[in-house]
């Protein structure tokens, strides 16, 4: 036929050829199908220079409110698989605390199930899940409905579970009956024990538990409740001596009780209520601390309860010597600071005076954002929430530590009986060497001479209610980073494949989504192309975009953009690994033209995408050819070296 042909052995795709008739290719054999084009394209290089701290990337902010902040910036603790990423922190700095035995109502922890598998004939297992929304619900009646809840987000629409917990107030002694209505499952304890059980999967159904009882006073109460699709509905109600049937109310629930949990085992508890001076009493024990430092005494502040400390990260920091003692012991603390990236080994607490001792112990930051227990080991508590009380506990028992963060249970870990427990003193606000110190609030410290069970340490967390207003801009903010990339002429024209991963922790909520807008030379905007959104999870998810812009684009300006939902107050955004690829081949294709590739069994379809990233049959008919056969190994040789081979083996199959 006397066509012109053109070979390429050097494993890439001949591209960007004009009057194209018939084209075959290894598809599968191009070694540059998945470069890379976007630099610095996983944050690792750092630059200060630029507005995220990394390399080529610029970020933009959210609208805020009078109290709340928010920066973009590259960091090494929260990353997928690369040397770093982005974080984007949200915080607020007016989060209160209430008393918990002052406070109406149930404390209302919600669960997005979503992805997660259980029983539905049972009911899920919520042991140890934090929750992704924790809010104060004065009463139980929510009616079966489709729509959302009052003041709950779609997290908790579909797929949810929800657990109330705190303490019922019976007005009067005798029989009580208790009557819970739930759809779907759901389950009451009282003091404990369980006394309704209405699990499944169910239409709006009511148990009602036998008349039994109870002492007037104050008794621990807890409901769990899922919902597996469809109508939701949760109420409580209750007949009793001198009431009948009705809702239980707001004033007969509180979240807590006030009392201490092993009173009798308490030897020390520091309550900060001091508010000047450099004394912090021990108001059990004798261990009275000393602040020390260049401002000591002068940073007294508001804590979780009364009054707290703010130790200046600089010099301050206070301690008391002790007889030595050792054997099982309990600790809890509430700390809180601005800084959630503080230098390694800056402590809130130490035992000793001897770095890296492991038969003592501090509770430090990690340089990246992390609360850890060390003795010359560390383990983990889970993240630095900046402006946000945490409480820290843990427990040790004959050589086992368990590690509790905000009430609880997170970690346990065998230490061994001559291990950790050398307690020799107590220092606040700098670690067991004496040079990495502490910024931030100190306050409501215990030590019990006893091991505490993980029922006991919730109860000292739930003393306390720290509460925080929800970001003020949801549902109406959005934060992003962006970079703006030229690319090489010959790409021009081409269709491309990007994709990006997102990551949160904290109380934030929102979906992610990738936008690109193409300019030409001039810099006028051409083109824009945005990808659905992907919702922020617990762990690295990512998002995939394929895209073909305006044909004389120059210049992309490419942005992860984190859309901020309700359901948000404090926490943090994370994106890590992008990667932006242009799709091969590109031609100007005449009418009739013919394509042979080799591709594997993933990518011989018509669909996008493949194992490969691209489905090259799919992204040759797209680009404009006639007609393309897939799977063809030996032979395409003969149809690159032969043109009159190829052109007529396809003549019949042409249409």
């Amino acid at each position: 036929m006397d066509l012109p042909v053109m070979f390429n052995q050097n494993s890439t795709f001949i591209t960007n050829v004009s009057n194209v008739i018939a084209y075959a290719s290894w598809g599968s054999n191009d070694g540059s199908w998945n470069a890379n084009h976007l630099p610095n394209s996983g944050y690792d290089t750092a630059d200060s220079g630029w507005g995220t701290g990394s390399k080529y990337w610029n970020s933009g902010l959210p609208a805020l409110g009078s109290t709340e902040s928010f920066d973009w910036n590259q960091q090494t603790s929260v990353k997928r698989n690369g040397n770093a990423a982005l974080e984007g922190a949200l915080l607020r700095k007016n989060c209160d605390s209430d008393s918990a035995e002052q406070t109406n109502g149930l404390l209302a922890e919600y669960f997005d199930n979503t992805g997660i598998t259980f029983n539905t004939s049972l009911m899920p297992n919520l042991s140890n899940r934090a929750a992704d929304f924790i809010r104060i619900d004065s009463e139980l009646d929510y009616t079966s409905m489709q729509s959302t809840w009052p003041g709950l987000d779609d997290r908790f629409k579909e797929h949810f579970s929800v657990r109330h917990s705190g303490y019922l107030n019976i007005p009067e002694s005798g029989n009580w009956s208790f009557h819970l209505g739930s759809d779907d499952g759901s389950k009451l304890w009282l003091d404990g024990v369980e006394t309704i059980d209405n699990q499944a999967i169910h239409p709006h159904v009511e148990v009602s538990s036998n008349a039994t009882w109870y002492a007037a006073g104050l008794h621990p109460i807890r409901i769990e409740m899922f919902e597996a699709s469809g109508w939701a509905g949760l109420d409580l109600s209750w007949t009793g001596p001198n009431m009948s049937r009705a809702i239980v109310a707001e004033q007969y629930l509180t979240v807590g009780n006030g009392s201490f949990p092993a009173q009798s085992n308490l030897v020390h508890y520091w309550q900060f209520e001091d508010g000047s001076g450099t004394t912090i009493n021990d108001s059990v024990g004798t261990a009275n601390l000393t602040i020390q430092g260049s401002s000591a005494g002068s940073n007294w502040a508001n804590g979780i309860d009364g009054g707290a400390y703010d130790f200046d990260g600089i010099d301050e920091f206070a301690s008391a010597d002790i007889s030595d003692w050792s054997g099982n012991f309990s600790i809890s603390m509430w700390v809180k600071t601005s800084n959630s990236s503080q230098d390694q080994y800056s402590s809130v607490i130490a035992v000793s005076n001897t770095a890296g001792d492991k038969a003592s112990f501090q509770i430090q930051q990690n340089g990246n954002g992390i609360w850890q227990l060390r003795n010359n080991n560390t383990n983990d508590f889970g993240d630095v929430r900046g402006e946000a009380w945490s409480n820290l506990a843990f427990t040790f028992s004959n050589g086992t530590v368990q590690q509790y963060l905000d009430g609880l249970l997170v970690r346990t870990v065998a230490y061994g009986n001559d291990s950790i427990d050398d307690i020799q003193l107590f220092k606040m606000g700098v670690n067991r060497a004496g040079n990495t110190y502490h910024r931030g609030l100190i306050d409501e410290v215990m030590v019990w001479n006893s091991t505490l069970s993980s029922e006991q340490i919730l109860a000292a967390n739930r003393r306390m209610i720290a509460d925080c207003e929800q970001y003020s801009q949801a549902d109406n903010a959005t934060a992003f980073v962006q970079q703006d990339f030229d690319f090489d002429n010959s790409l021009m024209g081409h269709a491309w494949i990007i994709y990006g991963y997102g990551q949160k922790s904290g109380w934030v909520n929102g979906d992610y989504k990738i936008i690109v807008e193409a300019y030409a030379e001039n810099g006028s905007l051409l083109s824009s192309n945005i990808s659905s959104a992907q919702t922020f999870t617990s762990t690295w998810n990512s998002k995939t975009m394929r895209f073909r812009p305006n044909q004389d684009a120059a210049n992309f300006s490419i942005r992860m953009e984190a859309v901020i939902e309700q359901g948000t107050y404090n926490g943090s955004f994370y994106f890590e690994t992008m990667n932006l690829r242009a799709i091969r081949p590109h031609m100007d294709w005449l009418d009739g033209s013919i394509a042979e590739t080799a591709v594997s069994t993933g990518g011989r379809s018509f669909n996008w995408g493949s194992t490969y990233g691209q489905s090259l049959i799919a992204d040759l008919l797209e680009d404009g050819v006639s007609g393309v056969k897939g799977y063809v190994y030996e032979p395409y040789l003969t149809a690159v070296a032969y043109p009159s081979v190829m052109t007529t083996a396809y003549t019949w199959q042409i249409h």
